[in-house]
């Protein structure tokens, strides 16, 4: 499936000199097998040859992210370009980091830690 996406990608944008997608990877994807198999095929590929850029947020900042979004279910995650109502009611959004959660936040954030460098080791990216 992933080799088809990204055949579909450049049919779209033919003009392209680059074309990808945005992907998350959740904890699910080191045991589906047909996932594993496409980044393998990804990394073993030599003709055309595909390359992956991986990109680390801050893990600081993912848990912020997800602690306001649990926070405040009733409030948009992002906010349109304009949408000037959606952008005021994000301002005051507050995200209340009280010391009990500051105690749990160090083992969250090894947590992630140790996700990301588990991704760091699936097939795409050795090389």
């Amino acid at each position: 499936w992933l080799l088809q996406y990204l055949c579909e990608k450049q049919k779209k944008y033919r003009k392209a000199k680059l074309v990808g997608f945005k992907w998350k990877p959740y904890a699910p994807i080191f045991s589906a097998p047909a996932a594993l198999a496409g980044l393998k095929t990804i990394a073993e590929l030599k003709e055309p040859m595909i390359k992956v850029v991986r990109l680390r947020r801050n893990l600081l900042d993912v848990q912020i992210s997800r602690r306001k979004h649990s926070l405040h279910t009733t409030t948009a995650a992002h906010c349109m370009k304009g949408d000037s109502k959606c952008i005021q009611n994000s301002m005051f959004t507050g995200l209340d980091l009280y010391t009990g959660e500051m105690d749990r936040l160090y083992d969250r954030l090894e947590f992630l830690q140790a996700h990301e460098d588990k991704v760091d080791e699936l097939p795409s990216h050795r090389h």
